[in-house]
């Protein structure tokens, strides 16, 4: 029984990992498609704007 009991855990494991793996590999799949890229190129440039943006009017105001 002791064996049984061993390969049971052993694949239940193995099937939980299979699973953490599939839905690691869905997620990186996810965040590598064109239009996600596309959309964090986006973001990053209106952020990088806005924060230039907003350095700017604060170097402004402390030397008017």
């Amino acid at each position: 029984m002791k064996r049984e009991e061993a390969y049971r855990d052993a694949a239940a494991r193995a099937d939980a990992r299979k699973a953490a793996l599939l839905s690691s590999a869905l997620a990186a799949k996810a965040r590598v498609a064109p239009a996600r890229l596309k959309q964090d190129a986006k973001d990053k440039a209106t952020e990088t704007l806005t924060g230039g943006v907003a350095h700017a009017a604060a170097q402004v105001r402390q030397r008017p």
